[in-house]
């Protein structure tokens, strides 16, 4: 789906868009890149220690002066024991696990972006509409102070103050035009330049759902990728001091020989193993657990941060959608009404331009902050979900 061309004019949904901004951008071969690391890391613990082998030759003296010919091949190969090597093992493995929520995080983030970008087109694309209406508006309230100057019932003042309210509402359509090129190339520069010049964006502004906290923060705990990825590395540090304590068992070096000496041969098997005299570990020991105890404080510090952030963003979110619904249930009828009767009045002649012009601008100003409402919903909604690291398809 996401190689095709995207014919000019499409009409894209959010959740299209979300698969083309994850099929072109480079956070993918990111991903990729850090799994194959992490694979590589444990096919380095995987492998076995590669042999030895002794040639020896040379030549000996008998005390009679005869010349005599020695000589000496071994091969040796060190062994370790198995909980050395499967600590090892999972020490490495657990890096593989480190680097998935890495990638699920780098998707929560680009996931957000988008949507985000994408909210911001959606709404421009109803500012459009709205100005052209309130251009149109204008400029029939600009006919009737024409009629009425012609008739004789209004003022040259109220002629100049109809043509500037006009010329105004037509800057501000233009405006709206520019600000949806400015809207569509922010989200294109997300999807990488996947994007036709011309498209929309289908989004349903009117989405604003209760949301729980307490099941917000429950899912955080379980699935927020930032949550995981700091109980990933704890994991990762306890792995790695088990791999460390084992590293001071001694490994054992099994080996087998065959030898000429003379007018005699000989064959014969070693067995050698390290005496942990000297060195047993002790400072990789001690590192290893240095390092679990900052990243447990680092995890318990991080975590308190996300579930305030979490809080933060939930109260943000509860509060615009109360806006929202302010302006849906009393505002926006109010100064649509207040402005159909002073139209009406002023036609009949019983009220003045001005109650009309400032009508107009309160019932255009009422629309537009509505708009603003819907947007920052719909925002917060977005940082709230990024704030609990959940995908849009996660949405409850």
């Amino acid at each position: 789906m996401g190689s095709e061309a995207i014919a000019e004019g499409s009409s894209l949904t959010v959740e299209r868009l979300l698969a083309i901004a994850a099929e072109h951008t480079p956070n993918r071969q990111i991903f990729e890149a850090d799994q194959r690391i992490a694979q590589a890391l444990v096919t380095q613990a995987e492998a076995w220690s590669n042999p030895e082998i002794d040639v020896e030759g040379g030549r000996a003296w008998a005390n009679d002066g005869e010349h005599l010919s020695i000589g000496r091949v071994g091969v040796r190969q060190r062994f370790e024991l198995p909980e050395k090597r499967s600590r090892r093992i999972e020490a490495a493995r657990s890096q593989q696990a480190l680097a998935t929520w890495d990638a699920q995080w780098l998707r929560v983030e680009l996931d957000q972006a988008v949507h985000e970008a994408s909210i911001r087109v959606a709404v421009v694309q109803l500012r459009i509409p709205e100005s052209e209406q309130s251009a149109l508006l204008a400029h029939h309230v600009l006919d009737t102070v024409k009629r009425r100057l012609d008739a004789g019932e209004a003022t040259r003042s109220d002629w100049l103050r109809a043509q500037v309210d006009a010329l105004q509402t037509d800057q501000e359509r233009d405006r709206g035009q520019r600000g949806l090129v400015a809207a569509r190339g922010a989200l294109d520069a997300l999807c990488a330049g996947a994007l036709p010049a011309t498209y929309s964006v289908i989004v349903d502004l009117d989405d604003l759902p209760d949301v729980s906290l307490d099941q917000t923060l429950e899912f955080a705990r379980v699935q927020n990728p930032r949550w995981q990825q700091l109980d990933a590395v704890v994991e990762q540090r306890r792995r790695e001091i088990q791999r460390e304590e084992a590293a001071a068992d001694p490994d054992l070096t099994v080996g087998a020989f065959t030898g000429r000496e003379a007018d005699s041969r000989s064959v014969g098997v070693t067995l050698g193993v390290e005496v942990p005299l000297w060195n047993r570990n002790q400072g990789g020991i001690a590192l290893a657990r240095a390092q679990l105890a900052r990243d447990e404080a680092e995890r318990a510090q991080q975590q308190k941060a996300i579930r305030a952030e979490i809080q933060a963003a939930w109260f943000g979110y509860d509060q615009a959608v109360r806006r929202v619904t302010s302006f849906a249930e009393s505002l926006s009828p109010s100064a649509k009404e207040a402005l159909t009767l002073a139209i009406h009045s002023y036609e009949a002649g019983e009220s003045s331009l001005l109650d009309v012009l400032d009508a107009r601008r309160t019932a255009q100003q009422v629309v537009r902050s509505h708009l603003d409402a819907v947007e920052d919903a719909q925002l917060a909604r977005i940082r709230l979900d990024r704030a609990a690291g959940r995908l849009p398809e996660a949405r409850p």
